[in-house]
């Protein structure tokens, strides 16, 4: 499958077939998710995690992206089928428990948990540690690897270069303690945080695409023209 990023996806999303999705994926939510993942970046390394969408070896073998004689999670076509399918079963039928508590933060906050927010935080915590936040925003009950991986993701530094606990670290350990009130609060701070973090990136997934459609349209008006224009420009 040739063509730009943008084509690509496209064409991933309009051919992909599930029960759940049979007439294919939501080309907004893949490119929403291939931009929050990794700003489009092909290559992109965090950690373990590797290309556009930021998928594990673990993720990669399960889905087929990784072989004994390949690794796939940069291929833009490959990693987005895989995407898909984690998000998909990420996102299966959850506990009434989980829909209950999905459904009570959405009339809290006025705000619908749309499908790829849901998808995003689970593709970081995974399925469950996602249940476990969302029912624990409300029960007070959040497992405590769950808990260490929030504190982890909240954006802030861990250990100072000498080994030791920053100052930051401890002052939300304090600010969040391992109780039913803490917990609370510490779940409903870290969905607050990363809602506001996925709304600014889908702005830019947005303008991903208004920008990546022109350059389609102008190439396929004039490519002669085009190409002499991204010449000029980028000498």
């Amino acid at each position: 499958m040739g063509g730009t990023d943008y084509q690509i996806l496209e064409d991933v999303a309009k051919n992909y077939r599930s029960d759940k999705y049979p007439k294919g994926f939501d080309f907004k939510t893949l490119t929403d998710m291939f931009i929050i993942e990794s700003s489009g970046e092909r290559l992109a390394v965090t950690g373990s995690k590797v290309g556009p969408f930021q998928l594990s070896e673990d993720v990669g073998r399960k889905y087929g992206i990784i072989t004994n004689r390949a690794d796939y999670r940069a291929s833009v076509e490959h990693s987005a089928r895989a995407a898909i399918r984690l998000h998909e079963d990420n996102i299966e039928s959850f506990h009434p428990y989980v829909v209950n508590s999905i459904n009570q933060r959405e009339k809290d906050t006025g705000k619908k948990m749309d499908e790829g927010f849901v998808g995003y935080i689970a593709h970081q915590q995974g399925r469950y540690g996602f249940q476990d936040i969302i029912t624990g925003s409300y029960s007070g009950e959040i497992h405590k690897d769950v808990r260490n991986n929030m504190f982890h993701n909240l954006g802030f530094t861990v250990y100072n270069k000498d080994g030791s606990v920053t100052e930051e670290y401890k002052k939300y350990k304090k600010r969040y303690p391992n109780t039913k009130d803490g917990n609370k609060a510490l779940a409903n701070h870290y969905l607050n945080f990363w809602d506001t973090r996925y709304t600014k990136k889908q702005k830019e997934a947005e303008r991903w695409r208004k920008k990546s459609k022109d350059k389609i349209d102008a190439m396929s008006i004039d490519p002669d023209e085009y190409i002499m224009k991204e010449v000029l420009v980028n000498p």
